[in-house]
């Protein structure tokens, strides 16, 4: 009952905001808050505040990016909105607050019970509750949508590879929204991206380009070329995996989520602003190491397998150096500011001139802030122009180059012969 009792209890006039939390509902909201990971850099966060901030969108109905500035940023509310979300922490929060409301009206905390009209020949269910909270994840639903379209799309037959898709969240990499997505070819508005209506998570669950920086074209790539490049590379738990070009982080943890605890994940990126977005967002990933530098650099750590994300005109020695044997290198070959193909190269396990190698797919990424060839791979495009990618089959360092080659650098050339023939022939 609306008493003066209660109208006092309820009154929130007191408060910046309505939907500010109360001392006491803090108190409440804080034992379910997961603590901060042991390591690293310490919280800075006031987590209480993030809290209002996300009680402030939901309370207001505003977008993301209208959340008052005296609130934290809209990323950083949106970041730990989707970290509550995919830990449970919010089931959890909700569970807790519908026992304790049923305990203050002396009801049973978990109800399994019909309560039927027993003067009625055909009963009627008046009330069914279960113990299993209410809230229901969206973001988890859509993810299954998510990975069961680009894994066909990207011909995986990995099935590890469509768990990661279905595990990993987007939202908090993509930021807060409405997006830019990537529409193919020039609007009127003279630009290449479409901004969504609204910021429904159904947006970023398709097999598109987000943008994280529309006015560079920088964007979280498109998820079928990944699937397809992440089920090529074959990971294996346990195993440690370079990334050159980590953007946000997606993809990153993509990786980490493949190779499993065991493992670990080193990503580069070079621009700063993206680097601390990723680190963010990878920072409850212990087994992830994000450095702020180009991962074109001299002492890289061994790997087993090495993911790029920035197209280059050659396979790069530093990146081949650091491959132990059986391992595997995926990155865009292709000319500079041009299309090219993801290339896998396999080291074999003896010093061998020739290495197994094939294209995965066309692909097109930002070109690699590193050695690029002088003419700006002219010769690629040539080769790229002529076709017949899928006749490659080995990447050859011997000095002769003979019929069989596709293209040829300097210092490498990739050839039609298996590395088998190659090494036969050198």
């Amino acid at each position: 009952m609306w008493s003066v009792e209660n109208r006092t209890r309820y009154d929130r006039g007191r408060l910046r905001y309505p939907t500010d939390l109360t001392d006491a509902e803090w108190e409440l909201a804080k034992v379910e808050i997961p603590r901060a990971r042991q390591g690293g850099n310490k919280r800075t966060v006031d987590v209480r505040e993030a809290m209002n901030g996300l009680m402030y969108v939901l309370g207001t109905g505003c977008q993301w990016r209208a959340i008052s500035k005296d609130l934290p940023p809209p990323s950083t509310v949106n970041h730990y909105f989707c970290r509550w979300q995919n830990d449970g922490t919010l089931d959890r929060l909700h569970h807790a607050l519908h026992v304790l409301c049923r305990e203050q009206v002396d009801r049973e905390t978990s109800p399994i019970v019909a309560n039927l009209d027993s003067q009625n020949s055909e009963p009627e269910l008046a009330t069914l509750a279960t113990d299993i909270p209410v809230l229901s994840d969206r973001s988890t639903q859509l993810r299954e949508f998510f990975a069961d379209l680009v894994t066909h799309r990207g011909e995986v037959t990995d099935p590890c590879v469509r768990a990661a898709f279905a595990r990993v969240p987007r939202e908090p990499f993509a930021g807060p929204g409405p997006w830019f997505v990537l529409g193919g070819g020039t609007g009127a508005n003279g630009s290449s991206y479409i901004q969504t209506p609204n910021d429904d998570p159904a947006f970023l669950y398709q097999d598109t380009l987000i943008a994280l920086d529309a006015a560079r074209g920088i964007n979280i790539g498109e998820p079928s070329l990944h699937a397809r490049c992440l089920n090529a590379l074959a990971l294996q738990r346990g195993e440690r995996v370079l990334q050159v070009g980590a953007g946000a982080g997606y993809y990153t943890a993509l990786l980490a989520a493949l190779v499993g605890p065991a493992g670990h994940v080193e990503a580069y990126e070079i621009d700063a602003a993206l680097a601390a977005r990723a680190q963010r967002n990878l920072a409850d990933l212990p087994h992830v190491t994000l450095k702020m530098q180009s991962g074109v650099a001299d002492g890289l750590p061994f790997a087993d397998a090495i993911y790029v994300n920035a197209g280059i005109t050659q396979p790069e020695s530093k990146w081949l150096a650091a491959l132990r044997p059986g391992g595997r290198l995926l990155f865009p070959l292709q000319p500079k500011d041009g299309y090219g193909g993801m290339l896998l190269v396999s080291r074999p396990l003896g010093g061998d001139a020739a290495w197994p190698a094939r294209f995965v797919s066309r692909a097109g990424f930002i070109g690699c802030q590193g050695s690029q060839a002088e003419d700006g791979g002219q010769v690629l495009k040539d080769a790229f122009a002529a076709g017949q990618l899928e006749t490659v089959k080995s990447l050859q360092f011997t000095s002769t180059v003979d019929r069989s080659c596709w293209v040829a650098g300097e210092g490498w050339w990739l050839s039609t012969d298996t590395a088998s023939e190659g090494a036969r022939h050198g």
